[in-house]
Protein backbone atom coordinates (compact mmCIF):
# COMPACT_ATOMS: atom_id res chain seq x y z
CA UNK A 1 0.00 0.00 0.00
CA UNK A 2 1.33 3.40 -1.13
CA UNK A 3 2.04 5.57 1.97
CA UNK A 4 -0.80 8.39 2.61
CA UNK A 5 0.01 12.08 2.20
CA UNK A 6 -3.06 13.23 3.54
CA UNK A 7 -3.05 15.22 6.84
CA UNK A 8 -5.36 14.24 9.53
CA UNK A 9 -6.88 15.99 12.60
CA UNK A 10 -6.04 13.78 15.61
CA UNK A 11 -8.90 13.35 17.75
CA UNK A 12 -6.29 12.91 21.00
CA UNK A 13 -3.87 16.60 20.28
CA UNK A 14 -6.56 18.29 17.56
CA UNK A 15 -3.64 18.55 15.37
CA UNK A 16 -3.54 18.48 11.48
CA UNK A 17 -0.19 16.94 10.26
CA UNK A 18 1.18 14.09 7.50
CA UNK A 19 0.39 10.91 10.11
CA UNK A 20 4.77 10.37 9.51
CA UNK A 21 5.06 13.27 12.20
CA UNK A 22 2.63 12.29 14.37
CA UNK A 23 3.29 11.10 18.48
CA UNK A 24 3.20 7.51 18.91
CA UNK A 25 -0.45 8.37 21.19
CA UNK A 26 -1.30 10.25 18.32
CA UNK A 27 -0.76 7.60 15.78
CA UNK A 28 -2.60 4.92 17.60
CA UNK A 29 -6.13 7.13 18.13
CA UNK A 30 -5.57 7.48 14.26
CA UNK A 31 -5.71 3.55 13.98
CA UNK A 32 -8.07 3.19 16.19
CA UNK A 33 -10.83 5.43 15.06
CA UNK A 34 -9.76 4.62 11.60
CA UNK A 35 -11.00 1.22 12.33
CA UNK A 36 -14.21 2.51 13.86
CA UNK A 37 -15.16 4.33 10.86
CA UNK A 38 -14.40 1.87 8.63
CA UNK A 39 -17.45 -0.35 10.58
CA UNK A 40 -19.97 2.43 10.58
CA UNK A 41 -19.41 2.36 7.19
CA UNK A 42 -20.20 -1.29 7.09
CA UNK A 43 -23.26 -0.89 9.67
CA UNK A 44 -24.21 1.41 6.65
CA UNK A 45 -24.25 -0.80 4.21
CA UNK A 46 -26.24 -3.44 6.43
CA UNK A 47 -28.98 -0.92 6.58
CA UNK A 48 -28.92 0.08 3.27
CA UNK A 49 -29.51 -3.70 2.00
CA UNK A 50 -32.31 -4.10 4.96
CA UNK A 51 -34.20 -1.20 3.54
CA UNK A 52 -33.72 -2.25 -0.21
CA UNK A 53 -34.78 -5.86 0.55
CA UNK A 54 -38.32 -3.92 1.62
CA UNK A 55 -38.39 -1.75 -1.24
CA UNK A 56 -37.81 -5.12 -3.10
CA UNK A 57 -40.57 -6.97 -1.84
CA UNK A 58 -43.39 -8.08 -4.65
CA UNK A 59 -46.67 -7.70 -3.39
CA UNK A 60 -48.20 -10.80 -1.71
CA UNK A 61 -50.32 -13.29 -3.81
CA UNK A 62 -53.46 -14.01 -3.60
CA UNK A 63 -52.12 -17.56 -2.10
CA UNK A 64 -52.08 -17.57 1.53
CA UNK A 65 -49.24 -19.54 1.76
CA UNK A 66 -46.99 -17.69 -0.97
CA UNK A 67 -47.76 -14.70 1.42
CA UNK A 68 -46.43 -16.55 4.21
CA UNK A 69 -43.47 -17.91 2.41
CA UNK A 70 -42.83 -14.34 1.14
CA UNK A 71 -43.03 -12.87 4.77
CA UNK A 72 -40.54 -15.65 6.12
CA UNK A 73 -38.23 -15.08 3.59
CA UNK A 74 -38.13 -11.21 4.63
CA UNK A 75 -38.04 -12.60 8.35
CA UNK A 76 -34.95 -14.69 7.78
CA UNK A 77 -33.38 -12.08 5.71
CA UNK A 78 -34.00 -9.09 8.36
CA UNK A 79 -32.87 -11.66 10.90
CA UNK A 80 -29.53 -12.43 9.06
CA UNK A 81 -29.33 -8.41 8.47
CA UNK A 82 -29.98 -7.55 12.79
CA UNK A 83 -27.39 -10.13 13.59
CA UNK A 84 -24.95 -9.25 10.85
CA UNK A 85 -25.34 -5.61 12.57
CA UNK A 86 -24.90 -6.98 15.64
CA UNK A 87 -21.89 -9.17 15.03
CA UNK A 88 -20.15 -5.22 13.66
CA UNK A 89 -21.66 -3.58 16.31
CA UNK A 90 -19.11 -6.25 18.77
CA UNK A 91 -16.56 -6.03 17.12
CA UNK A 92 -16.43 -2.18 16.90
CA UNK A 93 -16.75 -2.19 20.98
CA UNK A 94 -13.84 -4.51 20.91
CA UNK A 95 -11.46 -2.99 19.18
CA UNK A 96 -12.63 1.03 20.88
CA UNK A 97 -11.76 -0.87 24.22
CA UNK A 98 -8.19 -2.17 22.50
CA UNK A 99 -7.62 1.24 21.93
CA UNK A 100 -8.44 2.24 24.99
CA UNK A 101 -6.04 -0.35 26.47
CA UNK A 102 -3.19 0.80 24.53
CA UNK A 103 -2.84 3.92 26.09
CA UNK A 104 -3.61 2.79 30.09
CA UNK A 105 -1.59 -0.45 30.28
CA UNK A 106 1.70 -0.73 31.18
CA UNK A 107 1.79 -4.28 32.32
CA UNK A 108 2.85 -6.41 30.26
CA UNK A 109 0.96 -9.89 32.15
CA UNK A 110 -2.10 -8.20 32.25
CA UNK A 111 -1.30 -6.55 28.96
CA UNK A 112 -1.70 -10.12 27.40
CA UNK A 113 -4.58 -11.49 29.14
CA UNK A 114 -6.90 -8.86 28.10
CA UNK A 115 -6.30 -9.42 24.86
CA UNK A 116 -6.66 -13.21 25.43
CA UNK A 117 -10.05 -12.52 27.56
CA UNK A 118 -11.20 -10.68 24.55
CA UNK A 119 -10.34 -12.73 21.83
CA UNK A 120 -11.78 -15.46 23.28
CA UNK A 121 -14.94 -13.89 24.24
CA UNK A 122 -15.89 -11.49 21.05
CA UNK A 123 -14.59 -14.65 18.60
CA UNK A 124 -16.52 -16.89 20.64
CA UNK A 125 -13.78 -19.59 20.78
CA UNK A 126 -13.70 -22.80 22.93
CA UNK A 127 -10.26 -22.32 23.44
CA UNK A 128 -7.36 -20.15 22.66
CA UNK A 129 -3.89 -19.02 23.66
CA UNK A 130 -1.48 -16.02 22.76
CA UNK A 131 1.92 -16.56 21.89
CA UNK A 132 5.14 -14.45 20.97
CA UNK A 133 8.43 -14.73 19.79
CA UNK A 134 11.41 -15.20 22.07
CA UNK A 135 13.50 -12.38 21.95
CA UNK A 136 16.93 -13.88 21.72
CA UNK A 137 16.13 -17.24 19.64
CA UNK A 138 12.96 -16.54 18.05
CA UNK A 139 10.89 -19.31 19.21
CA UNK A 140 7.50 -19.26 20.47
CA UNK A 141 6.43 -19.24 23.79
CA UNK A 142 2.93 -19.18 24.66
CA UNK A 143 2.23 -15.99 27.26
CA UNK A 144 -1.87 -16.46 27.79
CA UNK A 145 -3.92 -19.27 27.84
CA UNK A 146 -7.99 -20.27 28.25
CA UNK A 147 -10.13 -22.52 28.75
CA UNK A 148 -7.52 -25.04 28.97
CA UNK A 149 -7.23 -26.26 32.61
CA UNK A 150 -7.90 -29.59 31.73
CA UNK A 151 -4.75 -30.16 29.57
CA UNK A 152 -2.81 -28.14 31.52
CA UNK A 153 -3.25 -29.90 34.91
CA UNK A 154 -0.90 -31.93 36.20
CA UNK A 155 1.54 -29.71 34.60
CA UNK A 156 0.59 -30.75 31.24
CA UNK A 157 0.88 -28.89 28.17
CA UNK A 158 -1.31 -28.15 25.38
CA UNK A 159 -0.44 -29.88 22.33
CA UNK A 160 -1.44 -27.32 19.99
CA UNK A 161 -0.49 -27.55 16.26
CA UNK A 162 2.96 -26.38 16.31
CA UNK A 163 2.57 -26.88 12.25
CA UNK A 164 -0.15 -24.34 12.45
CA UNK A 165 1.85 -22.11 14.60
CA UNK A 166 4.42 -22.39 12.93
CA UNK A 167 3.47 -21.27 9.55
CA UNK A 168 1.35 -18.18 10.71
CA UNK A 169 4.91 -16.80 12.15
CA UNK A 170 6.61 -17.49 9.55
CA UNK A 171 4.51 -16.29 6.53
CA UNK A 172 2.52 -13.53 8.17
CA UNK A 173 -0.44 -14.79 7.00
CA UNK A 174 -3.57 -16.09 8.54
CA UNK A 175 -4.47 -19.87 8.58
CA UNK A 176 -8.65 -20.67 9.22
CA UNK A 177 -10.36 -24.23 9.02
CA UNK A 178 -13.94 -24.74 9.12
CA UNK A 179 -13.54 -28.38 9.67
CA UNK A 180 -9.90 -29.07 10.03
CA UNK A 181 -10.31 -32.61 10.58
CA UNK A 182 -12.06 -33.17 7.49
CA UNK A 183 -9.84 -31.15 5.38
CA UNK A 184 -6.88 -32.79 3.61
CA UNK A 185 -4.19 -29.71 4.22
CA UNK A 186 -4.64 -30.76 7.88
CA UNK A 187 -4.64 -34.65 8.02
CA UNK A 188 -1.07 -35.28 8.77
CA UNK A 189 -1.29 -32.88 11.80
CA UNK A 190 -1.23 -35.21 14.80
CA UNK A 191 -2.40 -32.27 17.03
CA UNK A 192 -5.60 -31.59 15.04
CA UNK A 193 -6.49 -35.52 14.33
CA UNK A 194 -5.72 -36.35 18.26
CA UNK A 195 -8.24 -33.43 20.09
CA UNK A 196 -10.71 -33.84 17.05
CA UNK A 197 -10.52 -30.19 16.10
CA UNK A 198 -13.05 -28.97 13.84
CA UNK A 199 -12.57 -25.35 13.94
CA UNK A 200 -9.26 -23.74 13.95
CA UNK A 201 -8.29 -19.63 13.19
CA UNK A 202 -4.75 -18.57 13.68
CA UNK A 203 -3.24 -14.77 12.69
CA UNK A 204 -0.29 -13.45 13.28
CA UNK A 205 0.55 -10.58 15.59
CA UNK A 206 2.30 -8.18 12.91
CA UNK A 207 4.32 -4.74 14.36
CA UNK A 208 3.98 -1.33 12.05
CA UNK A 209 7.40 -2.22 10.63
CA UNK A 210 5.87 -5.69 9.31
CA UNK A 211 7.79 -7.50 12.19
CA UNK A 212 6.17 -11.06 13.46
CA UNK A 213 5.66 -10.85 17.19
CA UNK A 214 3.70 -13.92 17.91
CA UNK A 215 0.17 -15.36 16.91
CA UNK A 216 -2.98 -15.42 18.46
CA UNK A 217 -4.45 -19.25 17.82
CA UNK A 218 -8.31 -20.20 18.47
CA UNK A 219 -10.38 -23.17 17.92
CA UNK A 220 -13.20 -25.19 18.58
CA UNK A 221 -13.43 -28.82 18.89
CA UNK A 222 -17.46 -29.46 18.59
CA UNK A 223 -18.51 -26.90 16.43
CA UNK A 224 -17.95 -26.64 12.55
CA UNK A 225 -17.57 -23.42 10.77
CA UNK A 226 -17.61 -21.62 13.95
CA UNK A 227 -15.72 -19.20 12.02
CA UNK A 228 -15.96 -17.55 8.82
CA UNK A 229 -13.88 -15.27 6.44
CA UNK A 230 -15.74 -12.20 8.87
CA UNK A 231 -13.77 -13.71 11.72
CA UNK A 232 -10.73 -13.80 9.81
CA UNK A 233 -10.49 -10.04 9.10
CA UNK A 234 -11.75 -8.76 12.25
CA UNK A 235 -9.16 -11.04 14.24
CA UNK A 236 -6.58 -9.87 12.17
CA UNK A 237 -8.04 -6.31 12.76
CA UNK A 238 -7.98 -7.26 16.57
CA UNK A 239 -4.49 -8.44 16.82
CA UNK A 240 -3.22 -5.12 14.70
CA UNK A 241 -4.45 -3.74 17.87
CA UNK A 242 -2.92 -6.08 20.36
CA UNK A 243 0.59 -5.85 18.10
CA UNK A 244 0.71 -2.07 18.71
CA UNK A 245 0.02 -2.38 22.40
CA UNK A 246 2.56 -5.17 23.38
CA UNK A 247 4.95 -2.74 21.06
CA UNK A 248 4.41 0.22 23.25
CA UNK A 249 4.41 -1.29 26.52
CA UNK A 250 8.20 -3.16 25.20
CA UNK A 251 9.32 0.25 24.41
CA UNK A 252 7.83 1.40 27.72
CA UNK A 253 9.91 -1.41 29.68
CA UNK A 254 13.12 -1.25 27.44
CA UNK A 255 13.35 2.48 27.91
CA UNK A 256 13.04 1.75 31.85
CA UNK A 257 15.48 -1.01 31.61
CA UNK A 258 18.20 0.21 29.48
CA UNK A 259 18.15 3.75 31.00
CA UNK A 260 19.11 2.09 34.20
CA UNK A 261 21.88 -0.31 33.12
CA UNK A 262 23.46 2.39 30.74
CA UNK A 263 23.86 4.40 33.94
CA UNK A 264 25.36 1.72 35.69
CA UNK A 265 27.93 0.78 32.48
CA UNK A 266 29.08 4.28 32.12
CA UNK A 267 30.71 4.13 35.72
CA UNK A 268 33.09 1.66 34.63
CA UNK A 269 32.97 1.22 30.68
CA UNK A 270 34.33 3.44 28.01
CA UNK A 271 31.40 5.19 26.16
CA UNK A 272 31.71 3.22 22.47
CA UNK A 273 32.62 0.13 25.03
CA UNK A 274 29.31 0.80 26.90
CA UNK A 275 27.18 1.31 23.66
CA UNK A 276 28.06 -2.25 22.58
CA UNK A 277 27.87 -3.95 25.86
CA UNK A 278 24.40 -2.81 25.83
CA UNK A 279 24.12 -4.24 22.35
CA UNK A 280 25.05 -7.91 23.78
CA UNK A 281 23.85 -7.59 27.12
CA UNK A 282 22.10 -10.94 27.07
CA UNK A 283 25.42 -12.45 25.90
CA UNK A 284 27.96 -10.69 27.95
CA UNK A 285 26.64 -8.37 30.99
CA UNK A 286 24.36 -9.95 33.53
CA UNK A 287 25.26 -13.32 35.77
CA UNK A 288 28.51 -14.19 36.18
CA UNK A 289 30.28 -16.36 33.49
CA UNK A 290 33.56 -18.02 32.90
CA UNK A 291 36.04 -16.15 30.64
CA UNK A 292 39.26 -15.32 29.83
CA UNK A 293 40.59 -11.25 30.18
CA UNK A 294 43.75 -9.76 31.18
CA UNK A 295 43.71 -7.73 34.52
CA UNK A 296 45.98 -4.57 34.91
CA UNK A 297 46.78 -3.79 38.39
CA UNK A 298 48.55 0.04 38.89
CA UNK A 299 49.46 2.20 41.58
CA UNK A 300 51.42 5.07 42.81
CA UNK A 301 54.79 4.06 44.68
CA UNK A 302 55.30 5.24 48.49
CA UNK A 303 52.09 7.22 49.31
CA UNK A 304 51.51 6.45 51.85
CA UNK A 305 54.32 8.11 53.41
CA UNK A 306 54.50 11.06 51.01
CA UNK A 307 50.27 11.57 51.78
CA UNK A 308 50.99 11.78 55.54
CA UNK A 309 52.94 14.97 55.04
CA UNK A 310 50.04 16.81 52.65
CA UNK A 311 46.88 18.53 53.56
CA UNK A 312 44.33 15.99 53.28
CA UNK A 313 43.05 18.64 50.09
CA UNK A 314 45.87 18.16 47.96
CA UNK A 315 45.99 14.68 48.37
CA UNK A 316 42.38 14.07 47.53
CA UNK A 317 42.74 16.59 44.66
CA UNK A 318 45.71 14.96 42.87
CA UNK A 319 44.28 11.49 43.29
CA UNK A 320 41.38 12.60 41.48
CA UNK A 321 43.54 13.86 38.87
CA UNK A 322 45.04 10.71 39.03
CA UNK A 323 42.33 8.65 38.59
CA UNK A 324 41.11 10.54 36.04
CA UNK A 325 44.16 10.15 34.00
CA UNK A 326 44.34 6.29 34.12
CA UNK A 327 40.20 6.03 33.38
CA UNK A 328 40.74 8.03 30.34
CA UNK A 329 43.66 5.97 29.45
CA UNK A 330 41.40 2.40 29.91
CA UNK A 331 38.70 3.97 28.20
CA UNK A 332 40.57 4.73 24.95
CA UNK A 333 42.18 0.98 24.67
CA UNK A 334 38.54 -0.24 25.11
CA UNK A 335 39.09 -1.78 28.73
CA UNK A 336 36.95 -1.45 32.02
CA UNK A 337 37.63 0.48 35.45
CA UNK A 338 36.37 -2.02 37.74
CA UNK A 339 38.23 -0.79 40.62
CA UNK A 340 39.63 2.25 42.55
CA UNK A 341 41.68 0.79 45.57
CA UNK A 342 43.09 3.66 47.82
CA UNK A 343 46.41 4.76 45.42
CA UNK A 344 45.93 1.77 42.87
CA UNK A 345 43.24 1.02 40.00
CA UNK A 346 42.55 -2.44 38.87
CA UNK A 347 41.57 -2.30 35.08
CA UNK A 348 40.00 -5.20 33.03
CA UNK A 349 40.42 -5.84 29.11
CA UNK A 350 38.53 -8.88 27.79
CA UNK A 351 35.40 -8.38 29.75
CA UNK A 352 32.19 -7.63 29.27
CA UNK A 353 32.71 -7.27 25.71
CA UNK A 354 35.21 -9.69 24.48
CA UNK A 355 37.89 -9.17 22.16
CA UNK A 356 40.66 -11.35 20.71
CA UNK A 357 43.52 -9.35 21.76
CA UNK A 358 42.85 -8.36 25.33
CA UNK A 359 46.43 -8.80 26.34
CA UNK A 360 47.99 -6.55 23.78
CA UNK A 361 45.36 -3.29 24.63
CA UNK A 362 46.62 -3.83 28.64
CA UNK A 363 50.27 -3.81 27.73
CA UNK A 364 49.11 -0.91 25.28
CA UNK A 365 47.13 1.06 28.17
CA UNK A 366 50.22 0.11 30.51
CA UNK A 367 52.80 1.91 28.04
CA UNK A 368 50.80 5.28 28.46
CA UNK A 369 50.00 4.65 31.69
CA UNK A 370 53.48 5.13 31.97
CA UNK A 371 54.30 8.06 29.60
CA UNK A 372 51.66 10.29 30.91
CA UNK A 373 51.30 10.11 34.31
CA UNK A 374 55.38 12.00 33.83
CA UNK A 375 52.97 15.73 33.44
CA UNK A 376 50.63 14.67 36.40
CA UNK A 377 54.16 13.93 38.64
CA UNK A 378 55.61 17.34 37.22
CA UNK A 379 52.30 19.48 38.45
CA UNK A 380 52.29 17.41 41.72
CA UNK A 381 55.97 18.62 42.52
CA UNK A 382 54.98 22.45 41.82
CA UNK A 383 52.33 21.77 44.29
CA UNK A 384 54.76 20.37 46.76
CA UNK A 385 54.41 16.80 46.44
CA UNK A 386 57.38 14.82 46.20
CA UNK A 387 58.41 13.27 42.11
CA UNK A 388 56.44 9.93 42.07
CA UNK A 389 56.09 6.97 39.50
CA UNK A 390 53.99 4.06 39.06
CA UNK A 391 54.17 0.48 39.16
CA UNK A 392 51.85 -1.79 36.56
CA UNK A 393 51.47 -5.92 36.49
CA UNK A 394 49.25 -7.66 33.89
CA UNK A 395 48.17 -10.92 34.10
CA UNK A 396 45.80 -13.00 31.59
CA UNK A 397 44.03 -16.03 32.09
CA UNK A 398 40.34 -16.87 33.06
CA UNK A 399 38.41 -15.21 35.64
CA UNK A 400 34.67 -15.35 36.59
CA UNK A 401 32.94 -11.73 35.55
CA UNK A 402 29.77 -10.64 36.10
CA UNK A 403 27.90 -8.68 38.30
CA UNK A 404 28.00 -9.57 41.91
CA UNK A 405 26.53 -8.78 45.06
CA UNK A 406 23.52 -8.30 46.79
CA UNK A 407 20.22 -6.98 46.05
CA UNK A 408 20.62 -4.15 48.05
CA UNK A 409 24.25 -3.30 45.91
CA UNK A 410 25.13 -5.43 43.35
CA UNK A 411 28.60 -4.56 40.90
CA UNK A 412 30.38 -5.61 37.88
CA UNK A 413 33.70 -7.82 39.23
CA UNK A 414 36.11 -10.58 38.58
CA UNK A 415 37.02 -13.14 40.76
CA UNK A 416 39.73 -15.81 40.78
CA UNK A 417 43.49 -16.71 41.25
CA UNK A 418 44.53 -15.13 38.61
CA UNK A 419 43.16 -11.44 39.72
CA UNK A 420 45.12 -11.93 42.62
CA UNK A 421 48.64 -13.31 40.79
CA UNK A 422 48.24 -9.64 38.90
CA UNK A 423 48.29 -7.53 41.89
CA UNK A 424 51.40 -10.12 43.11
CA UNK A 425 53.08 -9.20 40.12
CA UNK A 426 52.52 -5.81 39.99
CA UNK A 427 54.17 -5.52 43.92
CA UNK A 428 57.19 -6.53 42.71
CA UNK A 429 57.64 -4.19 39.44
CA UNK A 430 59.94 -1.40 39.84
CA UNK A 431 59.09 2.11 39.71
CA UNK A 432 58.49 3.29 36.58
CA UNK A 433 58.29 -0.54 35.20
CA UNK A 434 55.65 -3.06 33.49
CA UNK A 435 56.13 -6.58 34.64
CA UNK A 436 53.71 -9.12 32.76
CA UNK A 437 52.91 -12.41 33.23
CA UNK A 438 54.13 -15.65 31.19
CA UNK A 439 50.46 -15.84 29.84
CA UNK A 440 50.41 -12.54 29.25
CA UNK A 441 53.74 -12.73 27.11
CA UNK A 442 52.42 -15.70 25.02
CA UNK A 443 49.45 -13.71 23.55
CA UNK A 444 51.35 -10.69 23.29
CA UNK A 445 54.45 -12.35 21.71
CA UNK A 446 56.71 -10.59 18.54
CA UNK A 447 54.64 -7.45 19.05
CA UNK A 448 56.34 -6.02 22.30
CA UNK A 449 59.92 -6.56 23.15
CA UNK A 450 60.46 -7.34 26.60
CA UNK A 451 63.19 -8.58 29.27
CA UNK A 452 62.82 -11.78 31.17
CA UNK A 453 63.35 -11.40 34.54
CA UNK A 454 64.40 -14.17 37.46
CA UNK A 455 61.15 -15.83 38.43
CA UNK A 456 59.02 -14.70 41.01
CA UNK A 457 58.15 -16.26 44.73
CA UNK A 458 54.38 -14.96 45.13
CA UNK A 459 52.17 -15.30 48.08
CA UNK A 460 49.49 -17.70 47.91
CA UNK A 461 51.49 -20.12 45.12
CA UNK A 462 53.70 -23.38 45.23
CA UNK A 463 56.70 -22.99 42.77
CA UNK A 464 57.42 -20.31 40.93
CA UNK A 465 55.97 -17.53 38.71
CA UNK A 466 57.98 -16.56 35.00
CA UNK A 467 57.17 -12.76 34.31
CA UNK A 468 58.64 -10.53 32.06
CA UNK A 469 59.37 -7.11 31.93
CA UNK A 470 58.06 -4.81 28.89
CA UNK A 471 60.37 -2.23 27.37
CA UNK A 472 58.31 -1.44 23.97
CA UNK A 473 55.29 -2.22 22.37
CA UNK A 474 56.09 -2.76 18.62
CA UNK A 475 54.00 -1.84 15.63
CA UNK A 476 50.80 -4.46 15.22
CA UNK A 477 51.13 -6.78 11.86
CA UNK A 478 48.35 -6.61 9.57
CA UNK A 479 45.14 -8.55 10.59
CA UNK A 480 45.54 -11.77 9.88
CA UNK A 481 41.56 -12.57 9.78
CA UNK A 482 41.56 -10.06 6.90
CA UNK A 483 43.77 -12.60 5.15
CA UNK A 484 41.26 -15.46 5.43
CA UNK A 485 38.21 -13.30 4.01
CA UNK A 486 35.32 -15.34 4.20
CA UNK A 487 34.64 -16.85 0.81
CA UNK A 488 31.06 -15.11 0.74
CA UNK A 489 29.91 -11.68 2.33
CA UNK A 490 27.64 -12.58 5.47
CA UNK A 491 25.04 -9.90 6.42
CA UNK A 492 23.47 -9.19 9.88
CA UNK A 493 19.76 -10.10 10.28
CA UNK A 494 16.66 -10.70 12.46
CA UNK A 495 14.62 -13.56 10.27
CA UNK A 496 12.34 -15.72 12.03
CA UNK A 497 12.94 -19.09 10.40
CA UNK A 498 11.61 -22.53 11.28
CA UNK A 499 13.39 -25.99 10.51
CA UNK A 500 13.13 -29.66 11.22
CA UNK A 501 15.12 -32.67 11.54
CA UNK A 502 14.33 -34.44 8.03
CA UNK A 503 14.09 -37.79 9.85
CA UNK A 504 11.54 -36.24 12.44
CA UNK A 505 7.90 -34.50 12.14
CA UNK A 506 8.66 -32.08 14.82
CA UNK A 507 9.08 -28.35 14.04
CA UNK A 508 11.74 -26.44 15.64
CA UNK A 509 11.95 -22.18 15.89
CA UNK A 510 14.96 -20.09 15.55
CA UNK A 511 16.28 -16.51 14.81
CA UNK A 512 18.96 -16.00 11.93
CA UNK A 513 21.51 -13.53 13.33
CA UNK A 514 23.51 -13.29 10.18
CA UNK A 515 23.39 -15.28 6.56
CA UNK A 516 26.00 -15.68 3.26
CA UNK A 517 25.72 -18.29 0.44
CA UNK A 518 27.81 -20.83 2.24
CA UNK A 519 25.33 -20.26 5.94
CA UNK A 520 24.49 -18.76 8.94
CA UNK A 521 23.93 -18.02 12.17
CA UNK A 522 20.92 -19.17 14.03
CA UNK A 523 20.25 -18.54 17.87
CA UNK A 524 17.73 -21.70 19.52
CA UNK A 525 16.36 -23.03 22.74
CA UNK A 526 17.07 -26.30 21.51
CA UNK A 527 20.51 -28.02 20.80
CA UNK A 528 21.62 -29.95 18.29
CA UNK A 529 25.14 -31.55 17.53
CA UNK A 530 27.80 -30.55 14.86
CA UNK A 531 26.55 -32.90 11.81
CA UNK A 532 23.12 -32.59 12.38
CA UNK A 533 20.95 -32.28 9.21
CA UNK A 534 18.07 -29.78 9.67
CA UNK A 535 15.69 -28.70 6.69
CA UNK A 536 15.27 -24.96 6.91
CA UNK A 537 12.88 -22.83 5.97
CA UNK A 538 12.23 -18.74 6.14
CA UNK A 539 11.54 -15.47 4.24
CA UNK A 540 13.82 -12.67 3.11
CA UNK A 541 13.27 -9.26 3.61
CA UNK A 542 12.81 -8.91 0.06
CA UNK A 543 9.88 -11.30 0.87
CA UNK A 544 11.15 -14.39 -0.76
CA UNK A 545 10.41 -17.47 0.69
CA UNK A 546 13.31 -20.32 1.51
CA UNK A 547 11.89 -23.62 1.62
CA UNK A 548 13.33 -26.49 2.81
CA UNK A 549 16.72 -25.42 2.23
CA UNK A 550 19.06 -28.65 3.41
CA UNK A 551 21.81 -27.55 5.66
CA UNK A 552 24.22 -29.03 8.68
CA UNK A 553 25.18 -27.85 11.95
CA UNK A 554 29.27 -27.31 12.01
CA UNK A 555 29.50 -25.96 15.36
CA UNK A 556 27.00 -24.87 18.36
CA UNK A 557 27.74 -22.45 21.39
CA UNK A 558 25.95 -22.88 24.65
CA UNK A 559 25.17 -19.92 26.42
CA UNK A 560 22.48 -18.00 28.88
CA UNK A 561 20.43 -15.52 28.17
CA UNK A 562 19.78 -12.38 30.66
CA UNK A 563 17.68 -14.40 32.40
CA UNK A 564 19.56 -17.05 33.16
CA UNK A 565 18.04 -19.40 30.73
CA UNK A 566 19.99 -21.78 28.37
CA UNK A 567 19.98 -20.74 24.47
CA UNK A 568 22.48 -22.07 21.68
CA UNK A 569 24.16 -19.80 18.84
CA UNK A 570 24.38 -22.68 15.83
CA UNK A 571 26.46 -22.45 12.96
CA UNK A 572 24.89 -23.62 10.02
CA UNK A 573 26.54 -24.61 6.23
CA UNK A 574 23.93 -25.23 3.58
CA UNK A 575 24.55 -27.90 1.54
CA UNK A 576 22.21 -26.91 -1.26
CA UNK A 577 22.64 -23.15 -1.84
CA UNK A 578 22.61 -21.14 -4.56
CA UNK A 579 23.99 -17.59 -5.49
CA UNK A 580 20.16 -16.78 -5.69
Amino acid sequence: MEPTTETITCPHCNLAQAPATYCVSCLVHIAQYSGVQTHLAQLETQLGRVRDLFEQTPPPPPSGDETIRSLAEVSQGLRRSFQGITRLQREMATLVEVGKIINSVLSMDQLLNTIMDMAIKVMNAERGLLMLKDAQTGKLAMQAERKLETELAGGKSWDVSTNIISRVASEGKPILATDASQESAFQNMQSVIAHNIRSVLCVPLQAKTGEILGVIYLDNRMTSGAFANQSVEFLTAFAHQAAIAIENVRLYENVQKETTAKLNLQRYLAPSVAEDAMKRQGETILGGRRTECSMLFCDICSFTPTSQQLDPERVVRHLNEFFGIMTEIVFRHQGTMLEFLGDAVLALFGAPVPCADHARRAVAAALDMQREIEGLAERACQDGWPKFQIRIGINTGDVIAGNIGSLMRVKYAVVGDNVNLAARIQSHAKPGGILISETTYQQVGEQARVEPLPPLTVKGRTGTVNVFEVLELLAQPADQEAKNLRRSERKESSMFAIFRDPAQSRVYQGTIKNISQGGMQLSTRDEFAPGAKLSLSFKLPSGDKVTDREARVIRSERLLDERGAVYFKVGIEFLDATPE
